[in-house]
């Protein structure tokens, strides 16, 4: 079943077909890809969509079958007349890998053909910064984990790994932290994960992710703000993923407007993202407390969930924090004019105690006329916003138009 399924997506090297045979193919592919999307549908639904006759989404339907793809599942639940057979692509036709890494360490989702998380693993000795040693704990831990879970490698559709940095998706390349001339990232990423592999930058995987999976779906003008140890944001314009030239559109966090001489990890002082990370707001609590007793409070999460407990200077920092960034979505309002700003990452655990303070800065850095239309929200999908990201990336990678006029696929 496994090869069969991604012979419907791979191209086999310089092998040529008629424009019949493209065609046949590329009805697979785009009822697998309705399938997918829609979850289980009729025959006649199918046909209606896809713009074929019934005769012909049934003959494609019983390919799609006899390939052990598709699986019908009997009869729809119907208040009258005749009810029709649904027909679902398999939960297990297919899998996807989606890797996140970043300076913590590492967290490995796999998910199968109906989008559902069957492992989760998290790898707190593969952090970014470890770059090239990191891949290889990578590697080894997801040989290891699909081992455990029994997956045939022909079962596999493709890898995506995110990662913070000057990403080119295209390219596979990271300029920030896999530099060394003698290494190749692309070359090592195709010998050691399931292929197709793509990277991506975290900020755009998670603008990705609430672009289809946030409660914001439906916005076509997207702004979702990434802050972690830094701050990145990832743009959906006019329904599109907007990468800049050079695939590297989003890196607000270096632009250079703040009055303080704090050294940012890219080698200047003073970036936007030196007062708009996690450690930055712990500092802000360490210094409301004047670096007196932390009572157990050790990080940004232990600021937030204190000030949840009432703890005045917890609260007070997030506060503080909050008109920081105000500054950085005032930017973004006044130079695109979004429809929405999603704030994702660990920073929406704050909740009111940072958007009421948020939201008021915000009135005496940008006119009214600007911000009315623009709604700043906390994300839904915090924990897995970059996975998911990956995850629709790795869709949209195989479920891909099909030139029917070409003979060779």
């Amino acid at each position: 079943m496994g090869i069969k399924m991604k012979k419907i997506f791979q191209d086999p090297d310089g092998k040529e077909y008629s424009v019949a045979k493209k065609k046949q193919l590329g009805y697979r592919v785009d009822m697998v890809q309705k399938l997918y999307q829609n979850g289980p549908m009729s025959a006649t639904d199918l046909a209606s969509c896809m713009g074929l006759t019934f005769p012909t989404a049934m003959s494609v339907l019983n390919t799609l079958s006899s390939d052990g793809i598709v699986l019908n599942m009997g009869p729809a639940h119907a208040n009258a007349g005749r009810k029709p057979n649904l027909y679902s692509v398999k939960a297990d036709a297919g899998y996807f890998i989606t890797i996140f890494i970043d300076l913590a360490g590492t967290k490995i989702i796999v998910y199968n053909f109906h989008n559902q998380a069957i492992h989760t693993e998290f790898l707190n000795n593969a952090p970014i910064q470890d770059s090239y040693n990191s891949l290889i704990l990578i590697a080894d831990a997801l040989k290891q984990i699909l081992i455990t879970l029994n997956i045939d490698q022909s079962l596999l559709l493709g890898t995506c790994i995110v990662m913070p940095g000057l990403v080119n998706h295209f390219n596979s390349e990271n300029l920030t932290y896999f530099e060394r001339k003698e290494f190749s990232l692309k070359e090592f990423l195709s010998t050691n994960f399931p292929e197709p592999v793509w990277i991506e930058n975290d900020a755009k995987a998670v603008a990705i992710a609430e672009k289809y999976y946030g409660q914001y779906s439906g916005s076509k003008n997207l702004i979702s703000m990434w802050i972690d140890q830094g701050l990145g944001i990832g743009l959906i314009l006019d329904g599109k993923l907007y990468r800049g030239s050079s695939g590297f559109a989003g890196e607000l966090g270096h632009i250079k407007l703040t009055a303080n001489t704090i050294p940012c990890k890219c080698g200047k002082l003073g970036c936007l993202e030196t007062v708009i990370n996690l450690n930055h707001l712990y500092q802000l609590y360490l210094n409301e407390i004047n670096n007196n007793s932390k009572a157990n409070i050790n990080s940004a999460s232990d600021v937030i969930l204190a000030a949840h407990k009432g703890n005045d200077a917890a609260v007070r920092s997030i506060a503080r924090f909050a008109k920081n960034l105000a500054h950085a979505c005032a930017m973004v309002i006044q130079l695109l004019n979004p429809q929405t700003i999603v704030i994702c990452g660990k920073l929406t655990a704050a909740g009111d105690y940072l958007l009421i303070p948020l939201r008021q800065e915000l009135l005496s850095l940008s006119s009214m006329d600007m911000i009315k239309n623009t709604s700043i929200s906390l994300s839904d999908i915090a924990d897995d916003a970059a996975n998911l990201g990956a995850l629709k990336i790795l869709a949209n990678s195989i479920f891909r138009p099909i030139d029917f006029n070409s003979t060779n696929i």
